[in-house]
């Protein structure tokens, strides 16, 4: 595995993790998660098989552009934090 790869694995693990044991125990996610879990049932329920198929296309891409937009976040936090140290320390 090469650096890059390692990096990549870190960033998945504590998005991971985040996920998993932060966002999970905020009351406005949860709030949040459980209205778009509703809205996602009325949406269900009111549509043809055709339209369902290629809402969850799409669902599928926004969640990919999700993912990445929060990758790469979070890899530029990093680095901003990284450089931060370095001119804080001077």
């Amino acid at each position: 595995m090469n650096i890059q790869e390692a990096f990549n694995q870190l960033l998945a693990n504590r998005m991971d993790y985040i996920g998993e044991h932060i966002l999970s125990e905020m009351e406005d996610f949860q709030r949040l998660n459980d209205e778009c879990s509703g809205l996602f049932a009325m949406l269900n329920a009111a549509m043809s098989e055709e339209m369902k198929r290629l809402w969850l296309q799409y669902e599928d891409k926004m969640m990919l552009i999700q993912g990445l937009a929060e990758s790469m976040m979070y890899e530029k936090g990093l680095r901003d934090g990284v450089e931060l140290s370095r001119i804080l320390s001077k």
